[in-house]
């Protein structure tokens, strides 16, 4: 007796399960589709995935094509690098998935005498390194670490003797005025001498601008060149893009 009732609970058990598990497999459809640009090109290395549930996704093939199994209602959520992120509802039918550019503001900015402002509203000559780049080159001191590395801005070595410096000039190796090529020096807004710019410690610069106009150094008055080298300290350079703007 026993035996018979242990045996009708099994069967009654093994029909849930398997009604379950083909009421879920009902639930689930296969959706395929394809992804493209606001032009109809197709888009290979899209990632197609369910929203609420990330693990579930697939990569279009080299032709923008994609297959996913979703639950029915599901909703798709496609992106990829340069696009903004599309969405669109999973359903039986054939999906075309357009993906729309995606336009960023250029924000890279650079120290002029006043404060900061947006490279793209600069109309000066203006050239400038990062601390990343300063801290990537070898140098015995700053001037050192420009030589090559910004347009019109040359760095000749001294004679060898320890604690002498590299020259530098900007635009032009010669001139008839030595305060035609040779920069001003601004640190932390503060007017300097090219032996405190290469006292600095590469490691403490976060930018090193440099501006090529008589317009951009107009402001320091008698003292300054047509040329402003504008190296910026991590600490100011924090407070700077806190409070000018």
């Amino acid at each position: 007796m026993n035996q018979s009732k242990s045996l009708l609970w099994t069967i009654a058990l093994l029909c849930i399960v398997l009604h379950a598990t083909r009421t879920y497999a009902q639930n689930k459809i296969n959706v395929r589709g394809i992804v493209t640009d606001s032009t109809g090109t197709s888009l290979p290395g899209a990632t197609v995935s369910q929203d609420d549930n990330i693990k579930n996704g697939t990569i279009t093939s080299p032709e923008g094509r994609f297959e996913l199994n979703v639950p029915a209602g599901s909703r798709l959520k496609v992106t990829m690098t340069g696009f903004q992120v599309a969405f669109a509802m999973a359903g039986t039918s054939q999906l075309t998935i357009k993906l729309r550019p995606a336009t960023t503001e250029l924000t890279d900015v650079v120290v002029v005498g006043y404060g900061t402002q947006k490279r793209t509203k600069m109309t000066s000559a203006v050239s400038s390194m990062n601390a990343k780049d300063i801290q990537l080159i070898p140098a015995t001191n700053l001037s050192n670490t420009l030589a090559g590395r910004m347009s019109g801005v040359f760095i000749s070595s001294g004679t060898g003797t320890p604690g002498i410096g590299s020259k530098v000039k900007v635009r032009a190796l010669s001139s008839f005025s030595k305060s035609a090529t040779e920069p001003l020096y601004v640190i932390d807004g503060i007017v300097r001498d090219k032996t405190s710019f290469d006292a600095l410690d590469p490691n403490e610069v976060a930018d090193i601008t440099v501006l090529k106009d008589a317009s951009s150094a107009a402001i320091y008055g008698s003292r300054s060149s047509p040329i402003l080298m504008l190296p910026t300290t991590r600490n100011a350079w924090v407070r700077c893009r806190n409070t000018c703007r």
